[in-house]
């Protein structure tokens, strides 16, 4: 369709009177005005009808033509600059040299940096911002390796500080695509963390919330379709069209004054905690994760695609079958087909009032007594998950055949890391070791595994400083027994700490692999003998040694109880809970919590100091000062939510500051790593996980926990187990791990540092 046919009288006449007038010589200025606006609207006309041939062309959906709607209304402001050609990215370069402080942001084709391809960069400073496109369909961009070349100086140039949101992400693009190492001095998503945890990290809702400017999100204004494909093409008379430059550039503008705004409050004098959290902690601490996801862990796939893939399948029918002995056969993960077996056809009680027929993991647990399907059908799920996020995943998430897992810094409320793609901290530790096999380590090399053995409850009796938790620490002794020794002095008879110990020590001489009592072992007075002249048993009488591996294996059950009170007693876990984790009454639970307390009075009154700064404060802090602010709930007035907050607030104060401790310890150990030619490559929970040299030798071992025992003091101090071998999980014997040292090597002398 010519634009003849489209044109309209209005347009028509000026373009009549235009030619008049030129042909006369006597245009007035009001008529150029006129002919100026024919002009523009001639132009946005020829552009629309472009789009509009390119749209039934390409047969385009619905969300494509609102983009192309969306890019024709959009103006790019003046201070905008989209960079297309060598001069224009020269004239850019020279301008970011003179600038101290500098915003970057990049566009990508997806969200894994080591996967999805650069798009683009953007940058800003007051008043000026830029966007160099360098993947997009509708243009011909500049070279990679040219741009690359071009702002490598700048980038890398320690004297600017730049600002990024969700930096690591931004830093691992620029590696991977342009080999390009930036170092953020502020990151406005942990800046968030910091100043208020509960607030949403999104740039855009930060946008919003503090600034109020509104944003979309990527996914509302473009869905599916990668920003390759968003419209760039800027009309230079009417400046819209250029979607992709104006979404790119705003996003870095918000992050600079997003910077600015959070700089100002860490700045306040009554913040100086949280500044030094920020800028000593957690920012120097972002550039250990982003080394550690760069260097990535080796996997064995052929051992987890044919030997352990293989096997867990196997397993998984198996268990299916003897589901399906009960149930028939149903679609097990069919909650519709599951609830109908269980409750109508078996017959279970109902004892979710909310959901009478609910199949989730919680009602489950507490149906195990009722048939043996629901042990099984448990077993089954954790097997699926085990199965399908670790075993079928991992192989076809690889980068370079390593796995790159993403770690947040500030993934959770309290400052505790979380991580993803894959979640190590959702591999079950009964049978996880199977997939941590899988992570291997390169040539030459090990994986050493070094754990803040009991962090938690440590801190726990640091900050408490409840006498007879720090005795237990100081004295060598097991928290765990010592706690189940008070629950069971409230329900039975009196035991000593040593009888228990002694009980639960001496009871697995007697009982085979099952933990059933051997007959046999108990009349070989052969057997006895050698025993306690070992000083293994304290008796030779057959009866006694019964009586005490029949307490033995109850004193066992008790400790395994105990260490679900002393954890759920820091995550504020209720008498009910307790009940429904330990499957027994609400009454029994009462009275562990009561022998809990009755064993560590220091951790009630402490509890009820903390309580109490709530209620006045309506936050909690860490060791060093990381808050954790419970406002909505202490100011809701509701009883259930105040008791909440309290819980969250409390819980804060060990995980948080347990949390920091990690931090710590790993920005303390990077000049002897540095040294040690070794690497953090991950973190779980309170485990860090090293790449090492095989000749490290287990002294320099000692060495690296010596300085993770003492990453912040504790009145009861820190212990460390070590774990080194070829895989992850793998413990070699020092002996083992002698046979890679050299003859100099040896000459090192052993550290202080205690280990259990």
């Amino acid at each position: 369709m010519s634009l003849e046919v489209l044109e309209d009288p209005k347009r028509k006449r000026t373009r009549l009177k235009t030619k008049a007038l030129e042909e006369t010589g006597a245009i007035e200025v009001t008529d150029l005005f006129e002919i100026r606006e024919a002009q523009t609207e001639q132009k946005r006309t020829r552009t629309r009808a472009d789009l509009t041939e390119k749209s039934v062309a390409k047969k385009i959906t619905k969300k494509e033509q609102q983009i192309i709607d969306l890019a024709n209304n959009t103006v790019l402001p003046d201070y905008y600059h989209i960079v297309w050609t060598a001069d224009e990215l020269g004239d850019m370069c020279r301008w970011l040299r003179f600038q101290s402080v500098i915003a970057v942001d990049t566009e990508t084709m997806g969200v894994n940096p080591f996967v999805d391809e650069i798009v683009g960069i953007s940058v800003y400073a007051p008043h000026r911002g830029y966007y160099l496109p360098l993947k997009h369909t509708e243009e011909t961009c500049l070279p990679r390796e040219f741009v690359a070349d071009m702002l490598r100086p700048i980038f890398e140039d320690r004297r600017i500080k730049f600002l990024l949101h969700n930096a690591k992400f931004d830093m691992h693009v620029l590696w991977n695509w342009m080999q390009i190492r930036l170092m953020p001095w502020f990151d406005t998503m942990i800046g968030q963390a910091i100043l208020d945890e509960n607030q949403s990290k999104s740039l855009k809702d930060m946008a919003s919330y503090y600034l109020k400017v509104d944003a979309d999100k990527f996914s509302t204004l473009f869905s599916k379709i990668t920003f390759d494909n968003i419209p760039i093409k800027l009309d230079p008379y009417t400046q819209t069209g250029c979607l992709a430059g104006y979404y790119a550039i705003k996003d870095t503008e918000l992050t600079y004054r997003m910077a600015e705004f959070q700089g100002r409050a860490l700045n306040r004098g009554n913040l100086k905690k949280l500044f030094n959290l920020f800028f000593k902690i957690e920012m120097p601490f972002l550039d250990i994760v982003w080394k550690a996801e760069q260097a990535g862990v080796l996997l064995d796939c052929e051992y987890l695609v044919e030997k352990i893939a293989k096997d867990l399948h196997n397993e998984l029918e198996l268990l299916r079958q003897k589901i399906w002995a009960y149930t028939g056969e149903i679609n097990l993960n069919s909650s519709v087909q599951l609830s109908e077996a269980l409750y109508i056809k078996l017959g279970l009680p109902k004892i979710n009032r909310d959901k009478p027929m609910s199949t989730d993991k919680k009602t489950l647990k507490k149906l195990k007594k009722a048939h043996k399907v629901v042990g099984l059908l448990l077993e089954f799920r954790e097997k699926v998950k085990l199965t399908t996020a670790f075993a079928d995943k991992l192989p076809k998430s690889l980068a370079n055949g390593r796995v790159h897992t993403s770690f947040n810094p500030v993934g959770t409320k309290t400052g505790r890391m979380s991580c993803n793609a894959p979640n190590l901290q959702q591999i079950p530790s009964k049978v996880g070791g199977l997939i941590r096999n899988a992570f291997i380590s390169d040539e030459g090399r090990l994986l050493a595994s070094i754990d803040f053995s009991q962090q938690e409850l440590r801190v726990l009796a640091h900050v408490s400083q409840d006498e007879t938790l720090l005795k237990i620490y100081r004295d060598g002794l097991d928290v765990h027994s010592m706690t189940a020794v008070g629950i069971w002095d409230r329900k039975d008879n009196q035991v000593t700490y040593e009888d228990f110990e002694y009980c639960r020590g001496s009871k697995d001489l007697f009982l085979d692999p099952d933990g059933n009592l051997v007959e046999e072992r108990l009349s070989d007075a052969e057997y006895i003998h050698k025993l306690f002249n070992e000083g293994k048993i304290r008796t030779k009488n057959p009866d006694s040694i019964r009586k005490d591996t029949e307490l033995g294996i109850r004193y066992e059950k008790y400790r395994k109880d105990a260490k679900v009170v002393n954890f759920g007693i820091i995550y504020g876990m209720s008498e009910k809970g307790l009940a429904e984790t330990l499957e027994i009454t609400e009454a029994e639970a009462i009275e562990y919590i009561k022998g809990y307390f009755d064993a560590y009075p220091g951790v009630l009154k402490w509890m009820a100091k903390q309580r109490k700064m709530i209620n006045e404060v309506h936050f909690s802090e860490t060791m060093l000062g990381r808050k954790r602010r419970v406002y909505k709930e202490m100011q809701s007035g509701q009883k259930w939510l105040i008791g909440r907050g309290h819980r969250m607030g409390i819980n804060a104060v060990i995980q948080g500051s347990s949390a920091d401790m990690v931090k710590i310890a790993s920005i303390k150990l990077q000049p002897l790593l540095e040294e040690l030619d070794a690497k953090i490559v991950m973190w779980v929970h309170d485990e860090i996980i090293f790449d090492v040299p095989e000749n490290i030798g287990m002294d320099n071992l000692r060495r690296i926990a010596d300085i993770m025992c003492n990453a912040l003091s504790l009145d009861c101090g820190l212990r460390s187990d070590i774990e080194v071998g070829k895989k992850w999980g793998q413990k070699m014997s020092e002996d083992d791990l002698s046979m890679f040292l050299d003859e100099e090597d040896m000459t090192c002398t052993d550290s202080e540092v205690e280990y259990e």
